[in-house]
């Protein structure tokens, strides 16, 4: 059986010593920070190795890992226009493609950054749902509106995961 892998720059894998890892990929993305990674400045581990090393609050994550997180970085990296634009947009899913795609890549929910595996435990298992939800409950956050509506209830553990926060 196929033992699953984890790729990160050298940067937030930091001076961690570790048997099981080998270094250079030709192309992927970084799970802690969302930075293009290739050649000598990739670090694969298996898959248990990063959960052990993260654990251990010993590999340096720079990507939100649960919803409170992932608005604090938006309201970080968004220009007052672009906030009052997605606050005013008639409906998210217009998003979907641009800054959802954006969002998808750079945080690792296709390549199993720590917020993928948060929303994958809670029932939300595709990027595409998890991206969503994120854009969802931001234009309402920016709203002053409750977060939960009729799309985030068919997730009922999503209402978990917010309050874990």
């Amino acid at each position: 059986m196929r033992k699953i892998k984890k790729t990160i720059c050298k940067e937030c894998f930091g001076n961690n010593e570790c048997e099981e890892l080998s270094i250079g990929v030709l192309k992927g993305f970084c799970v802690l920070c969302g930075n293009d990674v290739s050649g000598n400045n990739a670090i694969t581990l298996s898959s248990d190795t990063f959960d052990k090393l993260y654990e251990q609050g010993l590999l340096n994550n720079k990507l939100p890992t649960n919803l409170s997180q992932c608005f604090d970085e938006l309201d970080r990296m968004l220009s007052d226009n672009e906030k009052e634009d997605i606050k005013n947009i008639p409906n998210i899913c217009l998003l979907h493609h641009g800054f959802g795609t954006y969002l998808r890549n750079k945080w690792g929910l296709w390549t199993g950054s720590v917020l993928s595996k948060q929303f994958k435990d809670h029932g939300v298992t595709h990027p595409d749902s998890m991206s969503a939800i994120i854009l969802r409950l931001y234009n309402k956050k920016l709203n002053n509106k409750p977060l939960n509506d009729e799309y985030i209830s068919t997730y009922p553990n999503v209402a978990k995961l917010l309050k874990k926060e």
